[in-house]
């Protein structure tokens, strides 16, 4: 949320225009789907581990 953010107060400054804004956007969905799915397989691989005791 902190990137958005930051991301739509650059564009509000005009600081960046709208097609960076949308390329930073990507950018920031492509990095959370990542780290959401790697805690996910971390969810599961622990979850694998406790009821394996």
């Amino acid at each position: 949320r902190d990137a958005m953010g930051q991301v739509k107060e650059l564009l509000n400054e005009k600081m960046i225009g709208e097609d960076d804004e949308r390329r930073a956007e990507a950018q920031v969905d492509e990095i959370t789907r990542r780290f959401v799915a790697d805690a996910e397989k971390m969810g599961k691989a622990k979850e694998q581990e406790v009821l394996e005791v």
